[in-house]
């Protein structure tokens, strides 16, 4: 998951939910991916911004509908302007 800063907080949240969760490699193509959600038929898949285009492809190529978010901490919205107290 591009090694990302959010990675370890979806992992975290699935070990604590009792979910299975399963990693990708990022250089899988749309069609790849397509078949392994529709093997796995996941109820969500957690996505980068990086990945966007990709999933994107895999909607319209994965005959499972699946649900998907977006965890990119630097899209949203006032995030860099953040203090933690």
């Amino acid at each position: 998951s591009e090694s990302r800063l959010e990675w370890p907080v979806v992992a975290f949240g699935a070990l604590l939910s009792g979910a299975v969760l399963t990693p990708l490699d990022i250089k899988l193509t749309g069609n790849e991916l397509a078949i392994l959600i529709d093997h796995s038929q996941p109820k969500l898949v957690f996505y980068s911004k990086n990945m966007e285009k990709v999933l994107t492809e895999t909607k319209t190529l994965c005959p499972f509908d699946f649900s998907s978010l977006l965890i990119d901490l630097n899209k949203i919205p006032d995030y860099q302007n953040r203090s933690i107290a």
